[in-house]
């Protein structure tokens, strides 16, 4: 196991992984339906603020990010670790920049680095509030301190699909199939305000949790699937 683990880490072999992941991504997209729900908070984000913190649970960032590739510059932010160097090469394919850390790992560089990024209109970020290692479904880490300290939107987002699987990992990763349909909802823009009490922020964290939660599981029983809850 070791070993294999050790190849997969090697640079080319996820250079191929991704390129094939990359693939693999492209061929669900162009062979499926998307069906889109309420595109006008989508619209209104991107009319109104010049930067936008797109977040959505880590288990569903598979599609994701085929589906926000048109819609801006985009900066991820990725852990460090190794498996981050994986999904390094698979996002980069969509022309996504990339930010390493995270909110446990060098949590103050990646603000600084957000920081400096977003003085530039139509500069976007993507994040999963639950990354990079759970627990699943529950908002945790620095999103609200970057929109505080950026004065950029957050716009909640998920996505579901009719036909797919989902994986043994801890965030329940899904895995949509080709020929499918598949379904993308926003939610209404979040504006956080610069000063804000602790109690305020885990407000912030309790609703944006909610609404993340509320959209995705809505989503699911419009096509059917099991829910997967909060760990």
């Amino acid at each position: 196991m070791k070993l294999k683990r050790r190849i997969l880490y090697l640079g080319f072999v996820q250079f191929l992984i991704s390129r094939l992941i990359a693939l693999y991504i492209n061929f669900v997209y162009l062979t499926s339906k998307t069906k889109f729900h309420n595109i006008e908070h989508l619209e209104k984000a991107q009319g109104k603020y010049k930067n936008i913190i797109f977040t959505f649970w880590h288990g569903r960032e598979l599609m994701t990010t085929r589906y926000l590739r048109d819609m801006g510059q985009m900066y991820s932010i990725v852990s460090h670790h190794k498996d981050g160097n994986l999904a390094t090469e698979i996002i980069s394919c969509f022309g996504s920049t990339m930010i390493r850390g995270s909110s446990t790992k060098g949590g103050s560089k990646v603000i600084r680095e957000v920081i400096k990024t977003f003085k530039h209109p139509n500069r976007h970020l993507c994040i999963t509030p639950d990354g990079p290692r759970g627990p699943r479904m529950r908002v945790q880490g620095a999103v609200i301190d970057l929109a505080r300290l950026t004065g950029a939107a957050i716009l909640p987002l998920s996505i579901s699909c009719k036909r797919c699987k989902f994986l043994p990992s801890w965030d329940k990763f899904m895995i949509p199939f080709p020929f499918n349909k598949i379904s993308v909802s926003f939610a209404e823009p979040i504006e956080i305000a610069k000063n804000l009490t602790p109690d305020a922020v885990a407000k912030h964290k309790a609703n944006l949790e909610k609404c993340l939660n509320e959209m995705t599981f809505s989503l699911d029983d419009e096509n059917s699937i099991v829910r997967i809850e909060p760990a």
